[in-house]
């Protein structure tokens, strides 16, 4: 019998705790594309105009993609209205390979940014690119530093035949002078194409009660409302 008292108690925790988790799961959605909210800035507005069909190219990055060993990384800056708390991130890119994101924390002594790298992804292996984004610090500026492309492999080749060309054109013209660098490693990099960057939190409590509580489509509603 006192077995039997003392294992209830339990029991109504257990079961507590499962439908606790199961609402957690099942209400917790993503929230609105924040990319698409008023007053959001991107170096490629393009990459942020919420149609899949403009695409943007990267620029040359002057920042921490320099700490990777290139001088010539590309990038694009994107700059929320106010901070939030990310949790995803989706590329829509058709050649984007490697890359790390940055969040920006906060103006220092020395600059009015201060960039840290909260995420690498060294391959991408299925389009578009998502990333899950677990960072705990709400942030409005993220940059994403392309540091590889699928294009990248082909450019560089295409570079090195053509300044071995231009090499061996000149070594015939200075039959006395010779390149001591005919062996150095080429490295070109292409800028990445993007169509859209979308970044996502979870919806409030609220947010989701308010869904949940009509789930008439609106053309439904707006119909009960001519009617009455």
């Amino acid at each position: 019998m006192y077995f039997r008292l003392s294992f209830l108690p339990l029991f109504f925790c257990t079961i507590l705790f499962v439908a606790g988790c199961h609402i957690l799961i099942t209400e917790q959605e993503w929230s609105d594309n924040y990319a698409l909210l008023e007053g959001t800035l991107s170096t490629n507005p393009e990459m942020i105009d919420g149609d899949i069909k403009t695409v943007g190219e990267t620029r040359s990055s002057t920042g921490p993609g320099r700490l990777y060993g290139s001088s010539n990384a590309t990038e694009v800056i994107v700059t929320l209205p106010e901070k939030k708390l990310i949790r995803r991130i989706v590329i829509h890119s058709d050649n984007i390979n490697k890359f790390a994101i940055y969040a920006d924390r906060g103006g220092t002594l020395h600059s009015d940014t201060d960039w840290q790298l909260v995420k690498e992804v060294k391959m991408v292996k299925s389009l578009p690119v998502v990333v899950p984004y677990m960072d705990t610090i709400p942030t409005a500026r993220f940059r994403i530093v392309v540091l590889d492309t699928k294009d990248d492999a082909t450019l560089a080749r295409q570079a090195k035949a053509d300044l071995i060309t231009e090499m061996d054109r000149f070594d015939r013209e200075q039959e006395n002078y010779r390149y001591s660098d005919r062996g150095t490693r080429f490295r070109t990099r292409y800028p990445a194409r993007i169509s859209e960057i979308e970044f996502y939190g979870y919806k409030s409590a609220e947010e989701t009660a308010t869904i949940k509580s009509d789930p008439k489509p609106k053309h439904e509603t707006e119909l009960d409302l001519i009617l009455q």
